[in-house]
């Protein structure tokens, strides 16, 4: 017969090797999409840069870029075009460089 301390340790196995995806607070949907960027300190007079999206969810998203940005600096980001378009602002949130002018950027819509 199993007991209550089992049924504990199982959970606590399962939830040590839970990956980092499987602890997100929402879904994230896997895309390979283009977005279009711009630092909120930017006058709107500057063009926005374009970065590839990876993986987008109802709190954030996550992209390729070819600029760093600073963890905590807000920007403004539009995806796609039409009556589908989001254009949202976000706070960055990581940025890992993933080799020569290419960062792995991670944002939480604000």
């Amino acid at each position: 017969m199993s007991s209550a301390t089992d049924s504990q340790s199982a959970s606590m196995t399962a939830a040590t090797t839970m990956s980092a995806a499987d602890r997100r607070r929402r879904r994230r949907i896997d895309t390979e999409s283009i977005a279009y960027l711009l630092p909120d300190a930017a006058p709107n007079t500057d063009e926005p840069w374009e970065v590839r999206l990876h993986g987008l969810s109802r709190l954030g998203v996550g992209f390729l870029s070819s600029e760093a940005m600073s963890t905590g600096s807000l920007c403004r980001i539009r995806i796609g075009r039409g009556p589908m378009r989001l254009a949202r602002r976000m706070r960055v949130i990581n940025c890992r460089q993933e080799g020569n002018n290419l960062y792995r950027i991670g944002a939480e819509f604000a």
